[in-house]
């Protein structure tokens, strides 16, 4: 699992290892 943060929508994803999919931190948190 690897974190990234992306200064343009200012959110941080998480990129799991077992998917290709990018989700956004704040959907987590909502």
């Amino acid at each position: 699992m690897k974190l990234s943060y992306d200064k343009e929508t200012d959110s941080l994803y998480i990129h799991l290892s077992n998917t290709p999919s990018v989700i956004p931190m704040k959907l987590l948190m909502a």
